[in-house]
């Protein structure tokens, strides 16, 4: 399988209107973190986690001070994006999803902004990839200040 993907920094964020708040994850919110992170994996065409997969990931992020949350205005857990990798210059984000009931509302680009800033405000720079053929993404990083910086090839071997 291969995909062509979009890379992706940010020197400064562009402010994006903001309704609902950031969240860190907690134990009371293991069950939103499974469903995103089960519907990242379908969108991303990384196939189905079972139910059991999903939990294991959210119950390993309750700890993290890597991933983050978007709560909506009526106290939905809506997006999350996770941090992946850091050096000291830059931070690789990952894993960015906005529940499908919720999508092109905003609320993937307020949360991956806040975080962006976060990032910037401690000296480090947020990168990321996109799939080169999921424009509504691609369309969400532009908009808060994120620039192309090239194109990668991802190639996966799948045995069978």
């Amino acid at each position: 399988m291969n995909k062509l993907l979009n890379s992706y920094a940010c020197l400064s964020v562009r402010p994006v209107k903001t309704c609902g708040r950031i969240r860190i994850p907690d134990p009371s919110l293991k069950e939103a973190m499974a469903r995103l992170i089960t519907v990242m994996y379908l969108d991303a065409g990384l196939g189905e986690l079972s139910r059991e997969e999903a939990l294991d990931f959210a119950e390993e992020k309750t700890a993290s001070d890597r991933l983050f949350l978007w709560e909506n205005e009526q106290g939905e857990i809506v997006s999350m994006v996770n941090i992946a990798h850091c050096t000291p210059e830059y931070a690789r984000l990952n894993a960015v999803v906005t529940d499908r009931s919720h999508r092109c509302k905003g609320y993937g680009a307020m949360l991956v902004s806040q975080v962006s800033q976060r990032l910037l405000q401690a000296g480090q720079i947020p990168v990321l990839y996109a799939d080169a053929g999921y424009m509504p993404s691609n369309a969400l990083y532009r908009k808060i200040g994120y620039t192309e910086q090239g194109q990668v090839a991802e190639q996966r071997i799948i045995c069978r």
